[in-house]
C-alpha cells in the first residue's frame, strides 16, 4: 500500500468514515480511500489499557 499526502478533504471509506482533511496522510484500499494508519488506530483503540496506580505509566512498567 502506498500512502501519499492528501490534496484534498473526503472521507475515510475504507474504514472508520471520518473525515480525511487535506494534508492527512491517506491511502487506497480496494478502491476506497482511507486514512494511512487507519487500522492501526482501530487496533490501538480496540486494546485495553491499564494505568499503574503507582507511577502512572501505562503497564507493564517496572513497579512490580
Amino acid at each position: 500500500m502506498s500512502t501519499f499526502e492528501a490534496r484534498y478533504s473526503g472521507y475515510c471509506q475504507a474504514e472508520c468514515g471520518e473525515r480525511i482533511q487535506a494534508g492527512d496522510l491517506a491511502t487506497y484500499k480496494d478502491g476506497d480511500l482511507m486514512h494511512a494508519d487507519c487500522e492501526d488506530r482501530q487496533i490501538r483503540e480496540e486494546r485495553p489499557i491499564t494505568v499503574c496506580k503507582s507511577c502512572w505509566l501505562v503497564q507493564p512498567c517496572d513497579c512490580e
